[in-house]
């Protein structure tokens, strides 16, 4: 099978030799590629968790802000109140 092969091979015009080294040339160029692109998938994956993690990180320091904020100003309100009924009570 394979003389037969060998041997059409042999009978194909010089241009279509040309053409077959060169789809075998791209072809391999394709597999380089191919392969780097699975090699910077870990790399990829890595700098997606890093960015996931500050991403978190930041919410998590953002919602203790609010939480913080809306404390001081339930505080801020409960010293007005408190002023305003001393006042009440000096007033009358």
């Amino acid at each position: 099978m394979l003389n037969q092969s060998g041997e059409e091979f042999a009978t194909l015009p010089f241009s279509s030799l040309l053409q077959l080294e060169q789809s075998i040339q791209r072809t391999q160029q394709l597999l380089a590629q191919a392969q780097r692109i699975a090699y910077d998938i870990p790399a990829d994956r890595s700098c997606i968790l890093h960015d996931l993690r500050t991403v978190h990180r930041q919410a998590f320091q953002t919602r203790r802000l609010i939480a913080n904020a809306q404390t001081r100003w339930q505080n801020a309100m409960a010293g007005l109140q408190d002023a305003m009924r001393t006042q009440a009570t000096v007033v009358r």
